[in-house]
């Protein structure tokens, strides 16, 4: 499957292999089994979506964060482990990196 996660430090989460999640009504942040990331489907109309329309899809979801802090999305290859828990995207176990764009 392929998920996009907004990095800046995409080689060094994969070593790591997990995120943190914290809310803020959160005191502590809470060690996750993946990393977070967005379920993201590069089929559409039983075709491969071009550059342009991955990018655009990128785009409008990082429109949808407002908590983004950062300038560099990354579709990866991966496995579902499950859904996040703050209800935002899923947990992964990245495979490898399909490709880095610039926000």
């Amino acid at each position: 499957m392929t998920y996009l996660r907004f990095t800046n430090t995409i080689k060094e989460d994969l070593e790591k292999g997990f995120s943190y999640l914290k809310t803020p009504s959160m005191k502590k942040s809470v060690k996750l089994n993946g990393l977070c990331a967005f379920s993201f489907d590069t089929w559409i109309d039983n075709r491969d979506m071009t550059e342009d329309e991955i990018i655009d899809k990128i785009k409008r979801i990082a429109n949808n964060q407002y908590y983004l802090n950062t300038d560099t999305a990354v579709l990866i290859e991966g496995d579902y482990i499950g859904n996040n828990p703050n209800g935002e995207g899923v947990i992964i176990k990245a495979n490898y990196i399909l490709n880095t764009y610039s926000l």
